[in-house]
């Protein structure tokens, strides 16, 4: 379930409405909920990462694209709890708007290794994303956001579905992450902005074809707006 903020914000509560915290549940009401997100702790257990500013060409309404970019390494020596991801900005809600949000697995603690169910960080047009790469194809693990328990070393991205809905430009300058950690709630901005636009006219742009050979081997679905074309091919 997605409840819009008066700015426009996308609060994204992957479980659905039977899975709101029962802070939300009981204050659907804009400014109230804001006010009780609000009371959530600055927090510091995940890492806060290097300011990113990626880009991508512009998409025609309807299109979905794929961002696989945020990273989240809990560097604390205590486990943590996502609760949700906040997608917010200019354009997020009016231009584009989320329509999934996961959690995509690199490291569970500080050996156990997701190596062959992961694929590298960037735009991608399938769901999951999937990439060729070594011997064969990968696909990434995607977990929901909501219960997601991080141990300490754990590393992730977090896999954000975007679809166009009308013309005009849209940005993510950063990501908000709520969690709670001890039973207490926590709240970090990941500084990692990416951008783009939304054309009637926009080029239509084929898969990629690291991608599309694997959508038949994986069983990956094709987000909404790219052509097929050499998807299954190997």
């Amino acid at each position: 379930m997605l409840i819009r903020l008066p700015d426009a914000a996308q609060w994204v509560w992957p479980t659905g409405r039977a899975g709101l915290t029962s802070c939300a549940a009981a204050l659907i009401g804009a400014t109230i909920l804001s006010g009780c997100i609000a009371a959530a702790q600055a927090g510091t257990a995940i890492q806060e990462p290097y300011a990113t500013s990626i880009g991508a060409k512009p998409i025609r309404p309807g299109t979905e694209l794929g961002w696989l970019y945020l990273y989240l390494d809990n560097t604390s020596k205590s486990a943590l709890v996502i609760t949700a991801v906040g997608v917010r900005g200019p354009g997020v809600g009016t231009v584009v708007r989320p329509v999934e949000v996961k959690v995509a697995p690199l490291r569970s603690g500080f050996h156990h290794y997701y190596i062959l169910n992961g694929t590298p960080g960037g735009q991608y047009m399938t769901d999951p994303p999937v990439n060729i790469g070594g011997k064969g194809c990968h696909k990434q693990a995607l977990f929901p956001v909501r219960g997601y328990r991080m141990t300490p070393g754990s590393q992730v991205r977090i896999y954000i579905v975007l679809r166009a809905l009308r013309p005009g430009r849209y940005a993510v300058p950063f990501q908000v992450i709520d969690y709670t950690q001890h039973r207490v709630r926590y709240r970090q901005s990941m500084p990692v902005r990416f951008w783009g636009s939304v054309a009637d006219n926009a080029r239509r742009i084929p898969m990629d074809p690291a991608e599309a050979v694997c959508v038949r081997p994986t069983g990956a679905r094709v987000l909404t707006g790219w052509q097929r074309r050499n998807a299954g091919r190997t």
